[in-house]
């Protein structure tokens, strides 16, 4: 569609004009040589194309100039019209309708009669100049036209490009009145339509935040992080940063970022982390044990039900917890972890539930998310939830019954959305029969227990580890290791493995670092590893047996002091909690 064509409408009602003022026919005709508008006989012909035209149009529109035809039908620019020779017209001018480089049309004003031509001679200088100004007002209308049309194009790339980003963002002018916002950032503050937003006061959507100061400052950015609550809602708390709209040193608006101050926390706290995500195919295991419990662990990752995992130590449960979230519907949602036995008592409803400001000495001034707000729509995993403190176990199953945290010094109630996963290396039911643990609690995290199985009861796995393990520590240390000596894979296969998988991988990267051949040999494995086989010649042991042994022999060697006894679980590939508990129930303290 040419030009002229987009302002049809327009056209029309000047040509009607410019009709009514001179009394003579009017045409406006494009560079196609289309009629545009037309007041007169020719009316009829209004959008149609000229069949075959002179050379008249053509002149005006290529030389940009105006001139007059008064032997129509005679001129040299009439040849190739159809009416040459015979044509009805008695004057007509020209005039292009242009700019300083184009011209994108052209104007006529055309006498049939001899009143028509007399008008049109007796002001001829007063009509070309009329003619001329209602031409550059065409013009002007172009230009108009186009403008309109590329500020909605720019408005549009805008748009576009605003939401293609991933933070909220707010655009205002120079009074502070919103003129612009992304989809992302109508989703944060759960507003439904632009309509509802466009043209607000930036202070009726955060009240708190007080931009005056900054508008005034000579600062063009402001790089303090502004906490805001949304007029929307008091319990959404916004991380705003702003920078003004400069235009000639003139401050012509705003734009805002911001982005709810819980979902920040629990970015970073991601990141922070660098947590890769696990799935199923991740774990390694071919033995039918571990299938049926991969199998089993993806289809229960597509509930929101807890999920209780219980094993032994170093089996993998958290390797399973992870697993279980990447399955998950909230895989693109935080996966935070959290050590029940590796917490203070009397920080852990602080750790876990956040704090308000001045809830206590040393609290940070803004306050403190807990673990499960950062977790927010994503997984918590509680890992040795034995170790919860028995105080501490009401609220945790307050937090399943209503879906919502209190944090420390504060009475507001925060909504979560948080499917929680927690493990065991102990037999709860025998802590609630000694009052250790809550028997509602265990009953509300039990809904879907997953027993992890022990290394021995999957031994078919354990050539296939030691292998997957001894390339990965081989790459990593630079070392040029092809595989296990065959002797070596019996041994493996015929210890115990109270550490479970996490002592094998130890025990490989152990084997790794000594060996100097292809080969592991058994020179290479760790003792505790290599003389368990004589251990269990001279005497038939039971599992408790085997563990006192070990635990005994690695606290004899690296001490029974705290840090021996810290360092001997790192040896046995168990955790600190796991040893204290294995020294106290197996009374190995009376023993030393």
């Amino acid at each position: 569609m040419s030009t002229l064509m987009n302002l049809e409408n327009d056209l029309n009602e000047i040509v009607k004009a410019i009709a009514a003022a001179l009394k003579v026919d009017v045409e406006i005709v494009d560079t196609d040589l289309i009629r545009v508008a037309v007041v007169g006989r020719l009316e009829y012909l209004k959008g149609k194309k000229f069949d075959k035209p002179g050379k008249a149009y053509r002149k005006s529109i290529d030389t940009g100039e105006k001139f007059i035809i008064e032997a129509t039908g005679e001129d040299e620019l009439c040849i190739g019209c159809e009416w040459y020779g015979n044509c009805i017209c008695k004057m007509t001018v020209y005039a292009p309708i242009k700019g300083e480089d184009e011209v994108v049309g052209v104007i006529s004003l055309t006498a049939y009669d001899e009143e028509q031509t007399k008008i049109l001679k007796d002001n001829m200088d007063g009509n070309l100049l009329f003619v001329e100004k209602m031409a550059n007002l065409i013009y002007s209308k172009v230009m108009e036209n186009r403008m309109f049309k590329d500020m909605v194009i720019i408005k549009d790339k805008l748009d576009q490009v605003m939401n293609s980003i991933d933070n909220s963002i707010i655009a205002t002018d120079y009074e502070g009145r919103i003129t612009h916002i992304n989809q992302i950032g109508m989703e944060k503050l759960r507003i439904s339509s632009k309509e509802n937003i466009l043209g607000i006061k930036l202070e009726n959507i955060f009240p708190s935040l007080q931009y005056e100061n900054f508008l005034n400052s000579e600062d063009n950015c402001l790089k303090k992080q502004e906490i805001c609550n949304s007029i929307n809602s008091k319990l959404d708390k916004y991380i705003v940063n702003i920078r003004k709209i400069l235009f000639k040193n003139e401050v012509q608006g705003m734009v805002l970022s911001f982005e709810n101050y819980n979902n920040a926390k629990s970015r970073a706290y991601t990141l922070v982390n660098g947590d890769k995500p696990i799935s199923t195919d991740d774990i390694i295991g071919q033995s039918n044990v571990m299938i049926n419990l991969k199998n089993m662990a993806i289809r229960v990752s597509k509930t929101n039900s807890t999920v209780m995992l219980i094993g032994e130590t170093g089996t993998g449960k958290e390797v399973f917890s992870r697993a279980i979230h990447y399955h998950s519907l909230r895989r693109d949602k935080p996966f935070v972890t959290i050590n029940c036995s590796a917490i203070p008592d009397s920080l852990i409803e602080s750790e876990l539930f956040g704090y308000e400001s001045g809830a206590f000495t040393g609290a940070n001034k803004l306050g403190k998310p807990g673990k499960f707000e950062i977790a927010n729509g994503g997984t918590i995993f509680l890992d040795e939830i034995e170790a919860m403190p028995i105080y501490m176990q009401p609220k945790i199953l307050r937090v399943i019954q209503e879906k919502e945290v209190i944090r420390v010094g504060s009475n507001e109630t925060i909504p979560i959305d948080v499917r929680i996963i927690t493990a065991t290396n102990v037999d709860l039911e025998s802590a609630i029969i000694k009052g250790e643990f809550r028997a509602d609690l265990y009953h509300r995290l039990n809904v879907i227990p997953l027993i992890i199985p022990s290394l021995r009861e999957r031994k078919e796995d354990i050539i296939l580890l030691a292998n997957y393990f001894m390339d990965r520590f081989a790459k990593v240390m630079g070392r040029n290791i092809k595989g296990i000596d065959k002797d070596v894979e019996k041994l493996l296969l015929d210890y115990s493995w109270p550490g479970n998988v996490r002592e094998l991988n130890n025990a490989i990267e152990f084997a790794i670092n000594l060996e100097d051949n292809e080969y592991i040999t058994i020179n290479s494995i760790p003792s505790s590893v290599r003389d368990s086989n004589k251990l269990i010649e001279n005497k038939e042991l039971n599992l408790k047996e085997i563990e006192m042994h070990y635990i005994k022999n690695a606290l004899n060697k690296y001490g029974w002091d705290e840090n021996g006894k810290v360092l001997a679980a790192k040896k046995l590939g168990i955790s600190r909690a796991t040893i204290y508990n294995k020294i106290k129930n197996y009374q190995l303290e009376n023993m030393h």
